[in-house]
């Protein structure tokens, strides 16, 4: 049975929180892996920081979870409306606080992708415009983090 999830969100990584004892996977989207490596280009920036600056490689799983918890700070209380659950048996939800819908947020900031097989495209719109802008992992060269899983099996 599909149910919300509403409380206190903890960051687990990109696209994971823990709310109370459920630990909810964000609908729709992927994002790099906790220990995941990507590569800045040679010019401009990954859109985090002038301290991303330059090329070279840079944990951007680490990242990433760092952009979800800056977008809990002001506001970590969550309402997640479950839509799924995953081959674990978690909820997998979309989970919005008074800023929004986090997972279109990570999507639109470049530090997640549209998971199309999902999410059937709802975050297209904001991966075209991260990816235009040159925004997070789009700032350089990644792995898609499903093939980043499928790769350490």
């Amino acid at each position: 049975p599909q149910r919300d999830v509403i409380g206190m969100a903890e960051v687990v990584d990109g696209d994971t929180v823990r709310v109370g004892a459920s630990r909810v996977r964000l609908w729709g989207i992927d994002s790099p892996e906790a220990a995941q490596t990507c590569r800045r280009a040679s010019t401009g920036t990954t859109g985090a920081s002038p301290a991303f600056a330059g090329a070279g490689s840079y944990a951007c799983g680490m990242v990433a979870t760092g952009a979800l918890l800056h977008m809990l700070d002001r506001d970590p209380r969550v309402t997640c409306r479950q839509k799924d659950t995953d081959h674990y048996g978690r909820p997998v939800a979309v989970c919005s606080n008074s800023e929004g819908d986090l997972g279109a947020r990570m999507v639109a900031t470049g530090w997640a992708v549209d998971w199309p097989k999902f999410s059937g495209g709802a975050y297209r719109d904001q991966e075209t415009a991260a990816k235009a802008e040159g925004l997070g992992i789009w700032g350089g060269s990644f792995s898609l983090p499903k093939s980043r899983r499928e790769q350490r099996r």
